[in-house]
């Protein structure tokens, strides 16, 4: 009782005393969380159906498609083509080359032969691949770490790999076959350390003979949850030739995107007179690639913002900002590109027109040709001149500004105008069309009367003659008829002159 005093003072007070009387703890025991894994299980179909392709079909597609990197590695690629695709596939894999370089060669083969070939499309985020064939496919067409690449080459190798088999909620075996005994001894243990309320399977076989055992083991164990699809509906469609071209147009964009900055400032440095704009604006080349696996949409290159103008007051100060001109490179959801030129502007000094259209629909491809590069650069340069505050444009200049105002599309307050150009034969045409085109069918109506009522004019014209004369007073009609009849008689009585020929008078 008086241990139990003590201990209920010491309680009020805050003291907890000195009992060590031991005390249950209970302990909560948490369940393992639930992991969603996929095993796949790859056999010799699934390798067979990849070889088919054809490298020399790869190199043929860089050169054209990625001119400026297949210049550059011109020399291993012919190398690479002259191989079969298992080969090429090992090639690869080993291949000697900068990370940037190999990043790159892979992201093209990758595209290269998901249009042109189709792939397996493996949809879980943690996988576990099982190759029953010694090949690096995975690392080389699928990016696949070789963390998630498990090899199991014996049979007493299975534990100490495929461990912890509850957590393969998903089992893919593709092209594998049964009659083998390695493959069958893992699909057994597979199967028989399964979580049999969540676990299901997909046997990837054309011909399904190749899964009779597997389907065995799954019915000893009481499994029911299992599918045997066919190749085709667990791989990409080869895309059409319309959609494969398209493609191509993205990745030539992105290839330009890439070098777009180098090439500019190169023409930057080949122009003396346009160093000073880069003095004071700098210039910049952006484009929207924010992520690596996105597609770019746009470049810029352009001059930056200027303060023009700084006025103090008793509030602190403002400033005036010049911006820059700009020219836009769009890629539109065709794959064709719109360059569109910007002007130099502040918010009180700006041309009548937003922008000035150079091209609506150019294939990317042409991006890579110098000569293309060069002509926007002085479109770019010469719109500065004439449009930037402290211009000095050359004649030369100020005729191409004019040239492009005339004979490209123009965007005004948002909206899109017709060229200067089709609007003025559009005049011609309609003045000739009207006024003219009057002129002409009248001028032509009276040609076409005297072709063809020539004889009847004739005839009225006689008429009109000899009514006139009848209507002359009796005295007159009878002079002129008795004159006209004495006219006709002095001809007839006429005799006509014998020529004689030359001989006859010769003779005489």
């Amino acid at each position: 009782m008086f241990k139990d005093l003590k201990n209920l003072i010491f309680s009020v007070f805050g003291f907890t005393g000195n009992d060590t009387t031991p005390k249950q703890v209970n302990v909560e025991v948490k369940p393992k969380p639930v992991v969603f894994k996929s095993l796949y299980l790859l056999g010799d179909s699934f390798y067979t159906f990849h070889y088919d392709a054809k490298p020399q079909d790869f190199a043929t597609w860089l050169k054209k498609n990625h001119v400026e990197w297949y210049k550059s590695h011109s020399d291993f690629a012919k190398d690479l083509s002259k191989l079969n695709f298992k080969d090429f596939v090992e090639k690869v894999y080993e291949l000697a080359l900068p990370s940037d370089d190999k990043a790159v060669l892979l992201d093209y083969l990758r595209k290269w032969y998901v249009q042109e070939h189709g792939l397996f499309r493996f949809i879980s985020i943690e996988n576990v691949f099982v190759p029953l064939t010694n090949s690096h496919l995975l690392q080389v067409l699928y990016d696949v770490p070789d963390a998630e690449v498990a090899v199991i080459d014996a049979p007493d190798k299975i534990q100490g790999v495929l461990t912890s088999l509850e957590d393969y909620k998903n089992n893919w075996f593709i092209g594998t076959n049964c009659t083998d005994p390695l493959t069958l001894a893992i699909v057994k243990h597979l199967v028989d350390g399964a979580d049999l309320q969540r676990v299901h399977y997909k046997l990837i076989n054309d011909e399904k003979v190749k899964n009779k055992g597997f389907v065995d083991l799954l019915a000893k164990r009481g499994i029911t949850n299992y599918m045997e699809p066919d190749f085709k509906n667990v791989t990409t469609i080869p895309n059409d030739k319309v959609t494969i071209d398209r493609l191509n147009r993205y990745d030539q964009f992105n290839d330009f995107a890439v070098v777009a900055e180098g090439k500019f400032k190169a023409l930057l440095a080949e122009s003396p007179s346009a160093k000073r704009f880069d003095d004071i604006y700098m210039l910049h080349v952006w484009n929207d690639k924010q992520h690596p696996k996105n597609n770019v949409t746009y470049v810029n290159v352009g001059f930056g913002s200027r303060p023009l103008i700084v006025s103090h007051n008793n509030r602190g100060f403002t400033s005036t900002l010049e911006d820059g001109a700009r020219l836009c490179f769009y890629r539109m959801e065709t794959g064709f590109v719109t360059v569109s030129l910007y002007p130099a502007k502040t918010d009180n000094r700006k041309p009548f027109e937003d922008c000035i259209i150079i091209e609506e629909s150019i294939d990317p491809k042409e991006l890579t040709k110098d000569s293309v590069l060069q002509e926007l650069w002085k479109c770019l340069i010469s719109y500065m001149e004439c449009t930037s505050v402290d211009g000095n444009p050359s004649i030369w200049q100020k005729r191409n500004v004019k040239r492009l105002r005339y004979k490209r599309h123009t965007v005004v307050e948002n909206v899109f105008q017709e060229t200067k150009r089709s609007v003025f034969w559009n005049k011609v045409k309609m003045f000739v069309l009207t006024v003219g085109f009057s002129g002409v069918i009248v001028f032509g109506l009276q040609i076409m009367w005297e072709v063809f009522m020539s004889s009847k004019t004739e005839i009225r014209n006689r008429t009109e003659f000899y009514q006139h004369i009848d209507s002359l007073n009796n005295d007159t009609n009878k002079a002129v008829m008795q004159s006209t009849d004495s006219i006709s008689s002095a001809i007839k009585a006429l005799k006509p002159i014998e020529v004689v020929p030359v001989e006859a008078n010769k003779k005489k």
